[in-house]
This record gives structure tokens, C-alpha cells and sequence, in this order.
């Protein structure tokens, strides 16, 4: 067994004392479900024990396509990668390795103020975090041939992995957590790596907020989900679908949180000044146009409107 799996790694991450003899790490591994016992008296390894503490997948025939892949490449299109990099290990070991490499991807920005020259990143490292929990979490397993991926552009990261969206996309942000490896997400959870009540979305959206870009994009088929950063200048640039997302997600995320929708709050979102409100007052009527959000009272003089999700 620990021939396999890195045993030694799962006491490090639970904080734990490596246990005196053979018998107490097996009591573990058992108690965790990552090994079980056969009818002969040896030892299985499951799925979830080689996902997560494998010390290499591709010792394990049937997960070796679910390593994660990390792509960068040159432009806004995939015809031009430029490094590849798999992480073999299992999740629980690399994903702070992946973490800190993806980092070293990431496009960055450079302003100068006052003489000084500055460099931000264009992504923020919260939102980038959970689309790499969510992508490895969500995944179906029983999907073969395809795994969890992260590709970075010049502009814009995407986070993949086999198996569709198990909620409604537009319903991310409010609904009630679902994942088709419940286990794995709860030890993920208790390790700090990942969110299990549904809050991963909530906290991309404060990150992308913070840096005055749009919202985070989602999309899903019947075997596949994918989530989207995109980074732009200023707003300017956005595309209209951006605008229209982003104010119905700010939307979301604000009504969930209790904190009235008015034209001010999501200026704020967008980062516009108070003498441009035009300009987030046309955002705001688009998006009740396309239904996403509405009115919380249809009576309300324009000075005190708020608006709320269409499904409130």
C-alpha cells in the first residue's frame, strides 16, 4: 500500500502524528474509506484513496487520464501551446503545487503611478483556487478518456472536466451544494482545499469583483462542464453577454447576502464613478430585459428602485 499511495502525506494534511506501527495507518486508510479490506485478507485501494493520495495515477490503469492537466497558451486560441504540464499525484498532495504553478501563468498587468511601476495579476488567486476544486471534485469518474484540465490564455482561464453541471447554471450561486464524489469533496473540505456548502462560486465572484472584471462564465453539456474567467481593460471592452451575466450574478451573490440591489451597489460591481450611472443604469435594463432580474417592487420611484433575481 504505501508502495502507492502516500500515506505519510494524509498525516501531514490532518495535522496528525504518523501512528507508531502498521496496524494504526491501516485502521486509517480503512476508517477514510482510501483502502479496503478483500474477503482474503489483503488490501484494495480505492478510487478515492489513489485520486487523492496517489503517489503516481499512472500505476492505476483506470485513473490515469484523471490527472490534472494545466496548458498554457500563446493568443486567445488553442493552436499555439506553448507548456503542458500533468500532475500525476494525487489530488490531496499537488494541489498546492498546482496552485503555485498555475500561479506562475498567470497573465499579469502592469500599471505605472506616479513613476512607480506596478504589476497586478489579472486573475484573482481565490477564483483560480476554486475552479480547480470545483473542476476535481465534480468530475465524473465513470467518464473514461477524459480528465480535470486548467488552460490559460492571454486573456481568459478555463477549468474543465468530464461530466455535466449537476445544477442549473443559472441557479449556481443560490443553490443547495450537489457533487458526484461526496466523500472525496468532504475530506477536500476538511483539508481546507475546498468548499462543501456551496460557497466556491460566491467566493469567485468576490474576487472577480474586487479586480472590476466580469462575472465568471459557466457552461455545461451532457458530458462535460466548463467555467470561464475572462479579463478586459475596462468596460469598455465587455462584451454585452458580460455586462448582462455579471449584473445578474452581482445580482445573486447581493440578494443571497441580504444586501439591497440598488444602481449604486452595482456601480460599485463595475467600477464606475457616480456621474457615469448611465452607463450601469443601461446594464441593469438589459438584464431585465433578457428576465434574469427584476424589480423588488414595481411601484417604486426610480430614486428607490432595487432589483432581485427573477426566481425571487
Amino acid at each position: 500500500m504505501t508502495q502507492l499511495l502516500d500515506c505519510a502525506a494524509y498525516y501531514t494534511l490532518m495535522k496528525l502524528p504518523l501512528p507508531s506501527n502498521r496496524n494504526g495507518m491501516l485502521h486509517n486508510m480503512k476508517d477514510e474509506e482510501f483502502i479496503r479490506e478483500m474477503d482474503n485478507g489483503q488490501y484494495a485501494i480505492t478510487n478515492m484513496g489513489a485520486l487523492l493520495f496517489a503517489k503516481d495515477l499512472n500505476k492505476f490503469s483506470h485513473l490515469k487520464r484523471k490527472a490534472v492537466r494545466v496548458i498554457q497558451y500563446k493568443g486567445t486560441g488553442r493552436t499555439n501551446a506553448i507548456r503542458e504540464q500533468v500532475f500525476a499525484q494525487g489530488y490531496a498532495i499537488c494541489f498546492d503545487e498546482i496552485c503555485r504553478y498555475i500561479d506562475t501563468l498567470i497573465p499579469q498587468e502592469e500599471e505605472i503611478q506616479i513613476g512607480l511601476r506596478k504589476i497586478h495579476r489579472m486573475f484573482p488567486e481565490k477564483a483560480v483556487r476554486e475552479m480547480l476544486g470545483n473542476m476535481m471534485i465534480h468530475q465524473d469518474l465513470t467518464m473514461r478518456g477524459a480528465g480535470p484540465m486548467m488552460e490559460i490564455f492571454d486573456t481568459r482561464v478555463e477549468a474543465s472536466n468530464p461530466g455535466c453541471l449537476l445544477v442549473d447554471v443559472n441557479r449556481i450561486i443560490d443553490t443547495a451544494p450537489h457533487s458526484r464524489n461526496e466523500a472525496m469533496a468532504s475530506f477536500l473540505r476538511i483539508i481546507h482545499i475546498c468548499e462543501e456548502r456551496g460557497s466556491g462560486f460566491d467566493r469567485m465572484e468576490e474576487g472577480m469583483s474586487a479586480l472590476k472584471i466580469p462575472a465568471p462564465k459557466v457552461e455545461t453539456g451532457d458530458d462535460f462542464a466548463r467555467t470561464k474567467l475572462y479579463w478586459y481593460a475596462n468596460l469598455n471592452e465587455w462584451m454585452k453577454e458580460d455586462k448582462i451575466r455579471t449584473c445578474y450574478l452581482a445580482t445573486c451573490y447581493y440578494y443571497v447576502n441580504e444586501i439591497p440591489v440598488a444602481n449604486a451597489i452595482l456601480r460599485e460591481r463595475f467600477g464606475v464613478e457616480a456621474k457615469n450611472k448611465a452607463t450601469v443604469s443601461r446594464i441593469i435594463k438589459d438584464t431585465v430585459d433578457s428576465g434574469l432580474i427584476k424589480l423588488a417592487d414595481e411601484n417604486a420611484a426610480p430614486k428607490l428602485r432595487r432589483y432581485i433575481p427573477y426566481w425571487a
